[in-house]
């Protein structure tokens, strides 16, 4: 008898940490992204319903380079080349320390990221920053804001036409931009997960730490943010990642309870 013991599970992984919607099979079919701790799932959204198609292991909105917060006060930035290849990689320090959320922001003509942290004095507020190739170093950005929600956790970056950044607080949700600031209060809440309903950015679909999902309107004329609205939906398994399907029909992955097409 062998004194090597093999453990492995017998069950697929199914807490759901993230998940997407695009066309990955083929430019005419729609697919929903599931990543499950070690494995990511790839279904087909048919009328009849979700369809497994593909079960593998993991391995700047303009796809320029790829942007990695791995320590604390260092951000790492691996660039790609005209074919799509990945460049030699390059570190730049952040003064920021307590950082909460970074995100890639939409329309700039250089990569530019939103910066969410928090001070020594627990204030909380956001700073942008170019991502300069040719220095390998950040330049100031085309604007900030102070002194935001105590709560503020969680930046969406918002796509053209409208662009800039959703700042979601626990007691108030911001729209901010270099041409606009727009507030509205909320009911106390820690938001889970968000998913964009609309290509332009307009809705979103918020799911908080008690299972409540909530639609977030950005109301505009043309491409100039005139405010926002909130509307309760109704409540889910508490959600880790929200995904906008298609016909009305919204994926829920959660890590707390059973994932579902709500």
């Amino acid at each position: 008898m062998s004194i090597w013991n093999y453990v492995v599970t017998a069950h697929k992984p199914t807490n759901v940490t993230h998940s997407c919607v695009g066309n990955f099979t083929s430019p005419q079919e729609l697919n929903l992204i599931i990543a499950k701790c070690t494995r990511i799932e790839i279904h087909l959204i048919a009328p009849q319903g979700l369809q497994p198609m593909l079960d593998i292991g993991i391995i700047d909105p303009d796809c320029r380079l790829i942007g990695l917060h791995l320590y604390d006060g260092l951000f790492k930035v691996i660039p790609f080349d005209n074919k799509g290849q990945l460049k030699e990689a390059f570190n730049i320090r952040l003064e920021e320390l307590q950082v909460l959320d970074i995100k890639f922001l939409y329309g700039c003509s250089k990569p530019t990221i939103v910066v969410l942290y928090q001070d020594n004095k627990d204030a909380r507020h956001i700073k942008t920053y170019e991502v300069s190739l040719k220095d390998k170093d950040f330049v100031e950005g085309p604007w900030s804001q102070n002194n935001l929600d105590n709560g503020a956790s969680l930046l969406i970056p918002v796509p053209p036409p409208l662009c800039g950044v959703l700042i979601i607080g626990e007691e108030t949700i911001v729209y901010c931009s270099a041409n606009a600031f727009k507030a509205i209060p909320i009911r106390p809440s820690i938001t889970k997960a968000y998913g964009r309903v609309d290509a332009d950015g307009s809705r979103y679909l918020l799911g908080d730490h008690a299972g409540f999902l909530h639609l977030l309107v950005i109301t505009h004329e043309r491409e100039k943010v005139t405010g926002l609205k909130i509307e309760f939906l109704g409540e889910t398994s508490i959600a880790s990642t929200i995904s906008y399907l298609d016909n009305a029909f919204v994926f829920v992955g959660s890590s707390y309870g059973d994932s579902q097409v709500w």
